[in-house]
């Protein structure tokens, strides 16, 4: 009786085992690269934080910039009232090599 028990535990082993792998193949191997799919998410949750930092970082240098340029039309403004005609000027001048820089920069 216990080598018919010992070929039974044996027979359902077998068998467990075999339907583990088939789902452990089938759910264990990422559907791009065969890899381990917990990589592939890691590797693309890191792209995808990467890309939100490079676009945060954008518009952060975007905003920096505006700020800078209104105020610098705001300062030109001011000293064409007070009539600071050559100050004014330069600022116009700053403001263009600005403009023109960015212009250059987004091409």
């Amino acid at each position: 009786m216990s080598r018919m028990g010992d070929e039974m535990i044996l027979e359902l082993a077998a068998a467990l085992n075999t339907g583990m792998d088939k789902t452990a193949a089938k759910k264990g191997k990422c559907e791009k690269c065969e890899c381990d799919p917990c990589e592939c998410k890691k590797e693309d949750k890191k792209e995808k934080k990467d890309k939100k930092e490079k676009e945060d970082k954008k518009d952060k240098k975007k905003e920096a910039v505006l700020y800078v340029l209104n105020g610098l039309s705001k300062l030109a403004e001011e000293l064409d009232e007070v009539g600071a005609e050559e100050a004014s000027s330069l600022v116009d001048d700053a403001l263009k090599v600005i403009v023109e820089n960015m212009a250059e920069e987004s091409e």
